[in-house]
């Protein structure tokens, strides 16, 4: 797939791992659909081979319930969260693409 394509090759892959390093330090939480074994084509010994074996991948960062969510902070928050993911949003769009359409 492209996802995995841009996850192995050398500048794109450390790109995506330095990118999420920051978003968990931030918080948020790597979650997707993943592979029991490595997926083909790849060695087992790959620096990658844990998000290559994603099929879907995407980041999330829970809330316990709290006050400041019925107040105008939870804009602030929203905006900020989103604000936080927007460079791994424009890794997929630059290396990945939207679904059926070719990688840029």
């Amino acid at each position: 797939t492209r996802m995995r394509e841009a996850i192995d090759a050398e500048d794109t892959g450390k790109e995506l791992e330095h990118l999420l390093g920051q978003l968990r330090d931030a918080g948020f939480e790597l979650v997707g659909d993943t592979l029991k074994t490595r997926p083909r084509g790849y060695a087992a010994d790959h620096p990658r081979i844990d998000l290559l074996r994603y099929e879907s991948l995407r980041v999330e960062r829970g809330h316990e319930r709290a006050d400041w969510m019925h107040t105008p902070e939870v804009f602030d928050r929203v905006r900020d969260a989103w604000r936080a993911v927007r460079p791994l949003n424009e890794w997929f769009g630059t290396h990945v693409g939207p679904p059926g359409e070719p990688c840029r």
